[in-house]
């Protein structure tokens, strides 16, 4: 697992900093044959969002439609 140095960084209203991370296949069988799953968390409100993936390829999709999301719902 990749190790990235600690931040000080703090956002101080929602959205303002977010973290993703990609997961690689898993073995556990899902719903949609997704083998990958991308996990964003908001860094002010803890909030967390999980996108099931067939493939690594949907990641740029998905935080596109997350941020569209983020515009229009917040």
């Amino acid at each position: 697992m990749l190790r990235f140095s600690l931040s000080n960084n703090k956002a101080s209203r929602a959205f303002e900093l977010i973290h993703c991370d990609l997961c690689d296949k898993y073995n556990t069988e899902s719903h949609n044959d997704a083998h990958y799953f991308l996990t964003i968390v908001d860094d002010y409100t803890k909030a967390l969002w999980v996108y099931l993936l067939k493939e690594k390829s949907e990641t740029f999709t998905h935080l596109i439609n997350f941020y569209k999301m983020v515009q229009t719902q917040f």
